[in-house]
């Protein structure tokens, strides 16, 4: 790890350096890094640290989520191609009227890749696998927007991911993957039209958006240039689920378990589940004919297990079994 940060290290000290040599030649190209350099030496930051330290620092958040993101980016795209081969086609034949095919695709070839770039909007557009809510605001003043009042130093969230699919906007199939929906829509991504701000929009926009689309496109583009993809022997593109699913972690249980039961989660029941809720799942399963038997995989009722009344005299022994077990508890603790 040592030996991982050291070889960073290195390499922003190397960028800062050739910035700082092209600066004493008074060169025209000035970036993000030339920018912080003049902070250095403003007399705005004379009250402030600010060191080659802190311009690594901004530097590694702004690589790190320009290549973590974009590889999110990416895990969406193929998926989609692959569940619509005719998009597929059109972006590989695009590919090959512009670059041709005795090349590598090159970063100055991506401005002319149109219909590349529509299939990174929609791909934005329906799933928004940065930031659905983009980062937190705060209202400065009191105001009213359409109806609703929203007082002064408000938490405000703004729901990206709704706007991407709202039929108001991108007509009844916005739940729908369709590039050429964009073929006739002059709607910008950066932040100019609200309908689509995956990278937000004004002065609290992602600092790191050029660089993100940048590399998305670049290697997408690469991809597809040079392989040809399709889904497994046996599979169907329509098999592919796109849906996307909030599920709590199993760690994540097991901590709600123990703040539920005293902070004690027993192994028997299960890892996640205490011995007290396991039990109480059995009594609720034999007393209700709609649960599922987790043993035998199928739904079962009360006459299936013992006949006319055998679930309640389940019910009844579970709950025996769950005070004898208590009363052992009660009696070790003494």
């Amino acid at each position: 790890m040592n030996a991982r940060r050291k070889m960073v290290d290195e390499l922003l000290e190397t960028i800062i350096e050739e910035h700082m040599e092209n600066a004493n030649k008074q060169q025209e190209r000035y970036d993000f890094v030339d920018v912080m350099l003049s902070l250095m030496e403003s007399d705005y930051m004379q009250h402030v640290k600010f060191d080659h330290g802190h311009i690594k620092s901004i530097l590694i958040d702004v690589l790190a989520a320009g290549m973590d993101t974009s590889a999110n980016v990416l895990n969406l795209a193929f998926p989609e191609l692959l569940r619509h081969p005719k998009v597929m086609y059109k972006v590989q034949q695009e590919l090959k009227q512009e670059v041709g095919m005795d090349r590598m695709v090159e970063e100055m070839d991506l401005p002319k890749l149109s219909y590349l770039n529509i299939v990174i909007k929609e791909i934005l557009r329906l799933h928004y696998p940065v930031a659905p809510l983009l980062i937190p605001h705060e209202s400065t003043e009191d105001i009213v927007i359409n109806e609703y009042y929203i007082p002064k130093k408000s938490r405000v969230l703004v729901n990206v991911w709704a706007l991407g699919r709202d039929p108001n906007v991108w007509s009844e199939d916005a739940e729908e993957f369709n590039p050429d929906r964009f073929i006739n829509l002059d709607i910008d991504i950066h932040g100019r039209d609200f309908q689509l701000i995956p990278f937000g929009s004004g002065r609290r926009g992602c600092p790191g958006m050029q660089l993100g689309l940048v590399m998305v496109k670049y290697i997408l583009a690469q991809l597809l240039h040079c392989f040809n993809w399709e889904v497994p022997d046996g599979v169907s593109p329509s098999d592919l689920d796109m849906t996307k699913k909030l599920e709590a972690k199993r760690d994540d249980v097991r901590d709600e378990e123990r703040r539920r039961h005293g902070g004690k989660v027993s192994e028997i029941g299960g890892e996640g589940f205490s011995e007290k809720s396991r039990v109480e799942k059995e009594e609720a399963s034999w007393t209700c004919g709609d649960e599922v038997n987790e043993k035998e995989g199928e739904g079962f009722n009360t006459k299936s297990r013992g006949g006319e009344g055998g679930g309640a005299r389940r019910a009844h022994e579970a709950k025996e079994t769950l005070h004898k077990r208590e009363g052992t508890k009660d009696e070790a603790k003494r």
